[in-house]
């Protein structure tokens, strides 16, 4: 395997990182990241392309000038916050009825299921992911992914959950890299992919919520039997409490935050004194 490298963008409310990895056959490692104030972006989409661009052309710049690469393509992910969940059917009738379910026919039925779900307004809106809920045959209800692949049946149907995003937050996101002059290799349904990194098999297997608080948003993932189930976000976050300290203080924005991180804790009751839970601004 010869080696590549592979650059990451991750558009944040109150920050733009840079990642590059190597890939080759020993692995990937990581050789480059690098955060910058966020500009332009507000609860996790890109409000203002060309601010937004401004910040990242100058970050990837650096990683170029850094690594000495060129880098033409990037990975990023789409917004949070205003995402909303349905559920979607598919199925058909398989041709060879007597051989078993292959993978490519699984990966048919949920791409089929993407193509063919009738959007409300597809001006407006765009399918930001797909998660298979379950597959059933004529003789099995409610299969995972996992275990209807080899099995043998006449049909195949899927029960999905779909996830469905504005499309100008979508597009945005390519606005913002056309004006850097970068290709975007693929947009990720960013929940999935959290939640696959930070948790283990097992919690996600047992049942768990995975709590993101971000600067712009706050959202919920839950998995059980290692299957995303459901996920929802609300636009409050870091960013939400620091305005709350400035416009109730009266002060720049740099010391609200500073006070913020410095005060702030979730659980007041387990501070030991009343000078602990009072913060006076004079």
């Amino acid at each position: 395997m010869d080696e590549r490298y592979i650059a990451a963008v991750d558009l944040g409310t109150s920050k733009i990182a840079v990642t590059v990895a190597q890939c080759s056959s020993k692995g990937v490692q990581i050789l480059y990241y690098k955060e910058s104030p966020s500009e332009g972006i507000r609860n996790t989409y890109v409000l203002n392309p060309q601010k937004a661009a401004n910040v990242v052309k100058e970050a990837i710049l650096d990683a170029e000038n850094e690594l000495r690469i060129k880098i033409h393509q990037v990975v990023t992910a789409l917004p949070r916050y205003e995402v909303s969940q349905i559920t979607a059917n598919g199925g058909f009738e398989r041709s060879d009825s007597e051989s078993s379910i292959t993978r490519e026919e699984i990966e048919f039925l949920k791409t089929n299921a993407v193509d063919t779900y009738p959007l409300q307004d597809p001006t407006k809106q765009v399918i930001y992911g797909i998660v298979a809920q379950s597959f059933t045959t004529e003789e099995y209800l409610n299969a995972r992914e996992s275990d209807i692949e080899g099995m043998v049946s006449d049909t195949l149907e899927g029960n999905f959950k779909v996830f469905i995003g504005r499309k100008r937050h979508s597009d945005n996101v390519d606005r913002v890299m056309n004006n850097v002059g970068v290709a975007v290799a693929k947009k990720y349904f960013l929940p999935e992919i959290t939640a696959k990194a930070v948790l283990s098999q097992e919690e996600r297997e047992n049942g768990v919520a995975l709590i993101e608080i971000g600067a712009g948003a706050t959202s919920v993932t839950i998995y059980h039997n290692d299957i995303m189930r459901y996920y929802s976000s609300i636009p409050f976050g870091g960013n939400s409490i620091t305005n709350d300290i400035k416009l109730e203080c009266g002060t720049s924005e740099r010391l609200a935050e500073n006070i913020k991180l410095g005060y702030g804790v979730c659980m007041p009751e387990k501070l030991l004194t009343l000078r602990d839970k009072i913060l006076q601004s004079n």
